[in-house]
């Protein structure tokens, strides 16, 4: 059928077979290779950013490398600065050093250029500064020029120069040579206007380059997770890695991500917990281990949630509720020490993390907020009295640190289908808490 209408629509005016042209001309030329595509892409893009790609292109141009891989240096800036940091205002010396570092500021003049230049953090070191200068006498006017019409703000370079001290004090590098490192396409934020929250989130980059606390916080995570594992380590915890995909999602109850397994032609699961896993290691002989991964629940999000964030879990054998716990208090007072915080300001008091930390039973501590005793006796007409808003008003105390001992039958029976049995109260199903202030740090059924 289409065949025998082909013929009939072949015959075309002028004016048609322009216009067919025209309309389909849009997507024929998809599929033909752009000849000037890298020149037509570059004017899409903001004038700074366009600027920047000129500029890296004549330097291919001109045989040069934007991105060279040979430049090593021989010093950081925090080495420089622990070396001849005493410098008096206009001293000078004859140490020579190589450095390199992103440029955050810059201020070019006639015969004299100024840098600051940023290097990168460690987990023991915040990004170091320092200033580097450049003079006519020093480097030629060749390079000098070279230097005002090639480098921007957020370029990393390299400097080989003395180290001095600037008439104001300032501890510097006089450059005899430099080098541009790797040309950044892309402009900073500026450093003196903070980042808006959606910025610092969508720009984690931008955020670790302006804001020192973003740094930090990144170092002392990276602190966290190192004194956790000596922690467990040092207990006789075996660390293991457990499967990320999984054929059946267990552990908690939570909705899974899901994919597929094209090799074997199944739906999987990215886990929602460690547990299970877990389990069958200590089913196998280990005696306590623990693993410390990524979990996904494809749930809520907000500021505080995250559909995948980072769990630990860890088992042992021949021990209980106390002993786990003991675990834990030492893994937080080692990760106090490592921080030296052991008082945390709140807005309803200072928690001291050197104070006792109590053991509280649940029926115990609500007993003391409403006043009178309420066991698991207590008639549920009764509690649900004591809970209207017209009677009673939710206070969140718990300013000193408290182990609490939940012996909550309803829940853990439903969460459980065999819950161990609390050790002070053996009808009871056991889960307890670490509860410090009004938030939650842990929590684990007895063992």
């Amino acid at each position: 059928m289409v065949s025998e209408q082909r013929p009939e629509k072949a015959p075309q005016s002028r004016g048609n077979q322009s216009a067919g042209k025209q309309s389909g001309g849009n997507q024929s030329r998809k599929n033909e290779p752009r000849k000037n595509g890298a020149a037509d892409v570059e004017q899409d893009l903001p004038e700074q950013m366009r600027i920047r790609a000129e500029k890296r292109q004549r330097f291919l141009d001109e045989g040069k490398q934007a991105y060279p891989v040979d430049l090593r240096r021989d010093h950081t800036l925090a080495e420089v600065r622990a070396t001849w940091g005493h410098l008096a205002a206009g001293e000078e010396t004859q140490d020579e050093v190589a450095i390199g570092g992103r440029v955050i500021f810059i201020r070019n003049s006639g015969k004299l250029c100024f840098a600051t230049l940023q290097d990168g953090f460690t987990p023991d070191q915040d990004a170091e500064r320092l200033q580097i200068m450049l003079s006519k006498a020093e480097v030629g006017d060749e390079s000098l020029a070279a230097w005002k019409a090639d480098v921007d703000l957020g370029d990393f370079v390299w400097v080989r120069g003395r180290v001095i001290a600037s008439k104001r004090g300032e501890l510097s590098v006089m450059a005899s040579e430099w080098k541009l490192a790797s040309k950044a396409l892309r402009p900073l934020p500026t450093l003196h206007n903070d980042l808006s929250e959606e910025a610092r989130v969508r720009q984690r980059y931008n955020d670790l380059i302006v804001r020192p606390a973003a740094r930090t916080m990144v170092r002392q995570r990276a602190l966290i997770t190192r004194k956790i594992r000596e922690t467990l380590e040092e207990q006789g915890y075996l660390e293991v890695e457990t499967p990320v995909l999984q054929s059946v999602h267990g552990g908690a109850a939570a909705r899974p991500f899901t994919t597929h397994l094209n090799a074997f032609d199944i739906d999987m699961y990215l886990r929602i917990a460690l547990e299970l896993h877990l389990k069958r290691v200590m089913v196998g002989g280990a005696d306590r281990v623990y693993e410390m991964g990524r979990v996904f629940r494809n749930e809520g999000v907000d500021s505080s949630h995250s559909p995948e964030f980072t769990m630990l879990e860890a088992y042992q054998s021949w021990g209980d509720q106390f002993t786990i716990a003991e675990t834990l208090k030492s893994i937080i007072m080692k990760v106090a020490e490592a921080l030296d915080i052991f008082e945390i300001p709140t807005d309803q008091g200072v928690i001291d993390l050197k104070g006792e930390w109590i053991w509280l039973p649940v029926y115990e501590g609500l007993s003391g907020e409403v006043g009178e005793e309420i066991t698991t006796k207590t008639p549920v007409e009764h509690l649900r009295h004591i809970a209207t808003p017209t009677r009673w008003t939710t206070t969140r105390r718990g300013l000193t640190r408290r182990w609490c001992c939940t012996c909550s039958r309803s829940w853990w029976r439903r969460a459980s289908p065999s819950p161990p049995s609390c050790v002070t109260s053996p009808r009871s199903p056991s889960r307890w808490r670490v509860a410090i202030a009004p938030s939650r740090a842990a929590s684990r059924p007895g063992t």
